[in-house]
């Protein structure tokens, strides 16, 4: 059985989901939902207490925005999940991850594997990207929009509720978690999902960043396969400067800028990008969402 572990905010939106995962899910399946309105708590200890009362063997922390398009998903999942060199798997992530502040999406474009669809009202989005014929691609660190493991994985790695005790980087934390353990994550091709909202990118996003830096800098870079020295460069190189344009969309503590800003100078000082992090109006405000690729 499949226990699907969602925390809330949006009673109507988990009503939608409730409904699409009986018409989807194709397996036995229980919904465990934490109405999160009253108490605000954190999404690591709401996940670790769902997690300890789930009755199935298979996990999947799921947003509640989000609807399943396959018919039968759970069975692939499972399929998925029977593999025992199988950590965690999702449906977006990065093969590589710097040493450096930075989501799960600023190592560069070409590091990126994703499987879903965005929508905002009537548009449409896809995020399809993963090497031609590959349904299944092995990742460092997954997207929060869709976590699953079993459950003897996630008892080996618990949400780290001490040091996440908000919304953010807990995924990236724990995906990483379960890599350096040895196990295999994976975006999965086998299923569509669709979400409905979007990443917000704010000063309490940049604090999580740094925490999760300083928490994991002594096991990064971390990669699936480890490119070589130039290609670090031009990912640091990239996943650097959207790190400063992001900090002063953000409005961040000057000092931090200033910091990140001298760091990205002293690596790259030949690099002409120094140039528009000088210019504090080329950066535009940042917007309440961001879409999933890094400008």
């Amino acid at each position: 059985m499949i226990s699907i572990l969602v925390c809330s905010i949006r009673p109507q939106q988990v009503a939608a989901l409730e409904h699409n995962l009986g018409q989807t899910v194709g397996v036995g399946f229980e919904l465990l939902v934490r109405d999160n309105r009253a108490t605000g708590e954190g999404i690591c200890s709401v996940y670790n207490q769902l997690a300890a009362q789930a009755k199935g063997d298979l996990l999947c922390f799921v947003h509640e925005d989000v609807a399943f398009e396959t018919p039968g998903w759970g069975e692939r999942l499972a399929a998925l999940l029977a593999r025992p060199e199988v950590g965690v798997v999702g449906v977006a992530g990065a093969n590589l991850l710097n040493r450096l502040p930075s989501g799960w999406a600023d190592s560069g474009p070409s590091y990126r594997r994703m499987h879903l669809t965005q929508q905002d009202g009537e548009h449409r989005y896809p995020y399809f990207q993963q090497p031609e014929g590959e349904t299944e691609s092995p990742v460092v660190v997954l997207d929060g929009v869709f976590l699953a493991c079993r459950k003897e994985v996630w008892q080996a790695h618990p949400f780290d509720e001490a040091t996440f005790d908000g919304f953010h980087f807990y995924d990236l934390d724990f995906s990483l978690s379960v890599f350096q353990s040895g196990l295999v994550n994976l975006v999965s091709a086998q299923m569509d999902l669709v979400h409905f909202s979007r990443g917000a990118y704010n000063t309490t996003w940049v604090r999580y960043a740094e925490v999760f830096y300083r928490k994991w800098a002594g096991h990064l870079p971390a990669a699936v396969s480890m490119p070589d020295a130039p290609e670090i460069r031009k990912s640091r190189a990239y996943n650097l400067y959207n790190y400063c344009r992001l900090l002063i969309r953000c409005k961040a503590p000057e000092d931090l800028i200033r910091q990140r800003m001298e760091q990205f100078a002293t690596e790259f000082p030949l690099d002409i990008r120094q140039l528009l992090l000088t210019i504090k109006k080329r950066v535009r405000p940042l917007r309440h969402y961001d879409t999933y690729d890094a400008e």
